[in-house]
């Protein structure tokens, strides 16, 4: 058995899928499916942190052949014979324990609400709602589900409550009449800016690095509107200027290129799973 054929065994043995090893390494996913494929062989301190994941031997890691087993002392069989509890990791006891307390504050707003302000009710929905999340979804990264959750239905939304888009920046009247638009272009830019926070965050911190620019181009589009963006492109009017036509033929090509790539990538994992069955 090959290096890589040993790596895609216990990979499969562990339940990991490419992108999740790869993320546990600090690698890319491509790294992960060269290692597989023997196109490229890991270097030492990779090989190093594979054993320690998979918990063998180098020696095993390298020829797939597990070591004899040595008998293990009375002592050892004491300590397995009794059983043991599955540590949590802190950031999963951490998210559960921010859940309860935001559980815990909102049916607290509720309750006030109910007797003081409707606008309470509406606060103490949305923290029970979010310490739901911490407490139901602790292993996928809550605080950013939170985040676009909370984030893209305002952005969809923001139009028909503020009078001013994400696209504000793209209208030629916000270059002709710059001071008529102060309070316009603040509420867009601190749009742009937690969209970017969240896009940084979210292909750094999770397995989505595995394709930056992929998820990257994904979640930098989504807050925007398609329907308006799809009329500039395609849309008959004196109103639309070239400039906005570009724009939308811009974004549908990029929805398009986006469409594409991530119909690959799901055609390749879709191989993969059948080459490794």
């Amino acid at each position: 058995m090959t290096l890589g054929e040993n790596i895609a065994r216990l990979r499969t043995r562990a339940g990991l899928s490419q992108s999740e090893l790869a993320e546990r390494l600090g690698v890319s996913r491509q790294s992960i499916s060269k290692w597989e494929t023997n196109t490229s062989i890991p270097e030492l301190d990779k090989c190093i942190a594979l054993s320690q994941l998979f918990s063998v031997s180098l020696d095993e890691l390298v020829t797939g052949t597990e070591p004899a087993a040595a008998a293990p002392s009375p002592v050892l069989q004491e300590a397995q014979s009794q059983p043991q509890q599955a540590p949590i990791p802190p950031d999963v006891s951490q998210a559960k324990t921010l859940g309860g307390i935001l559980l815990g504050v909102g049916l607290l707003s509720v309750a006030l609400g109910l007797v003081f302000s409707p606008l309470l009710l509406i606060l103490g929905g949305y923290l029970i709602l979010c310490g739901l999340v911490f407490l139901l979804a602790s292993k996928y990264h809550p605080g950013l589900l939170i985040g676009w959750g909370t984030f893209l239905p305002l952005a969809w939304l923001l139009p028909q409550f503020t009078g001013t888009s994400m696209l504000i920046f793209f209208s030629p009247y916000f270059y002709t009449q710059p001071f008529a638009w102060r309070i316009e272009f603040i509420v867009a830019a601190v749009f742009w800016g937690i969209d970017l926070l969240l896009i940084l965050l979210t292909v750094t911190r999770t397995s989505l690095r595995a394709h930056p620019v992929l998820f990257g181009g994904w979640l930098a589009i989504l807050p925007l509107p398609f329907r308006g963006l799809a009329t500039w492109a395609l849309g008959e009017g004196e109103w639309i200027t070239p400039l906005q036509r570009g724009i939308g033929w811009v974004y549908l090509l990029l929805v398009a290129a986006l469409a594409v790539a991530t119909g690959r990538l799901i055609w390749e994992r879709i191989q993969q799973k059948k080459a490794l069955s």
